[in-house]
């Protein structure tokens, strides 16, 4: 009963055993995943490796690699953000840099006054690495400001209030 009233069955569904030949859906060849414990920091206004990393050997050079990331962190300063990005060997996974802007994949919101701030961030990216050989790809960081040290899986601050978590990278190959 949904809401006092009686539900009956549906008889009339179409048959779910197969999609119209028309739909390509794909098939996952393999998935590698990786993650990172530890709470690097960095005061680098450059894009500077961060330790997650995966390494994944495409089976087919038509073989598309669907990249998730989902990461965080926190910075010393206010004002000022903590910048993420997948290495510069990756296609066109950041922005525009139109204005002087970073190019990111992804990035935290401005800290405020709270040293506490920690502040989750997910992206992804389908790259095309046309190749069978052994592809890795790295996650970047970078502060905004020389003088403030950003920090992955932790706050600024650390203490019995806040939080330490974890990065993950995953890698699916997505047969052509």
């Amino acid at each position: 009963r949904l809401n006092n009233s009686a539900v009956s069955a549906v008889s009339s569904l179409p048959n779910l055993a197969s999609l119209p030949s028309a739909i390509d859906v794909g098939k996952v060849g393999q998935v590698v995943s990786s993650t990172l414990t530890s709470h690097p920091s960095t005061t680098s206004t450059s894009f500077t490796n961060t330790g997650l990393t995966a390494t994944i050997t495409p089976s087919s050079t038509s073989s598309k690699i669907l990249i998730l990331v989902n990461t965080g962190g926190g910075i010393s300063d206010g004002g000022y953000r903590v910048m993420f990005r997948l290495d510069g060997t990756v296609g066109t996974s950041v922005g525009n840099a139109g204005n002087s802007a970073v190019q990111t994949s992804g990035a935290t919101g401005d800290r405020g006054a709270d040293s506490y701030t920690y502040q989750s961030v997910s992206f992804s990216f389908l790259d095309s690495p046309n190749t069978t050989s052994a592809k890795t790809y790295n996650v970047q960081f970078l502060t905004t400001n020389g003088n403030a040290t950003v920090y992955m899986n932790r706050s600024h601050s650390q203490d019995a209030n806040t939080n330490s978590s974890i990065s993950t990278i995953t890698l699916t190959e997505i047969l052509a």
